[in-house]
């Protein structure tokens, strides 16, 4: 069962409405962690069912920014899981930024782009291959 605090933050934060996304992260920061990792298990699970979704990505790096514990390593445990030729391009961007901020998820979201970036047959490993590449100075 969903705590109904969960279950609001959660619709907040997958809303088209930005402002109520950025209110919905504040008030993250406010809940115990048993409601953070079931908060965090949901939008995770919602990423691998929509891989296409880039909102929803946008949401754990918007988290991850505000200092979430555990959100950057929801995002790249999504991104993972999920199929990778339903990923879009976007997703290897938005992992860059992870890889940026700080947390216990940078060295898994650096090792994620370079594997990414080793099969250029989907659209996020081409984006992945253009980063490493910008990364490693071979542009």
């Amino acid at each position: 069962m969903v705590a109904p605090i969960v279950r609001r933050l959660f619709d907040s934060l997958v809303s088209d409405n930005r402002g109520e996304q950025k209110v919905a992260a504040k008030e993250v920061l406010n809940i115990g962690d048993a409601e953070r990792v079931q908060l965090l298990s949901m939008l995770q699970r919602q990423i691998e069912r929509h891989p296409e979704r880039s909102a929803l990505f946008e949401v754990l790096v918007l988290l991850a920014e505000k200092n979430i514990p555990g959100a950057g390593s929801a995002f790249v445990s999504a991104v993972k899981s999920a199929p990778h030729d339903r990923l879009e391009p976007g997703t290897a961007y938005k992992l860059k930024t992870l890889t940026g901020l700080a947390g216990d998820h940078q060295q898994g979201a650096n090792a994620l782009l370079e594997s990414l970036a080793k099969d250029t047959s989907s659209k996020v490993g081409k984006a992945a291959a253009k980063i490493t590449q910008v990364n490693h100075g071979n542009l």
